[in-house]
């Protein structure tokens, strides 16, 4: 998980799914004040999908 402040820019998203990758986790937020961008909201939908059978919807976005 990862809080912003101030200026938000794309680099901040395109890193988390490496980020995630290097955790093994199953996926990673960004929390930010400002609503994120086209090409931020791009790249988190090209990050993937995780699935767990945990939650009642076990699709989940693995950077948001």
């Amino acid at each position: 998980m990862r809080v912003k402040d101030g200026y938000l820019k794309r680099d901040d998203i395109v890193t988390l799914p490496g980020d995630v990758e290097n955790q093994k986790t199953m996926g990673g937020v960004l929390i930010t004040l400002e609503a994120p961008t086209k090409p931020m909201v791009r790249e988190s939908i090209e990050a993937g999908r995780y699935k767990t059978k945990l939650y009642h919807n076990p699709d989940y976005s693995r950077c948001a």
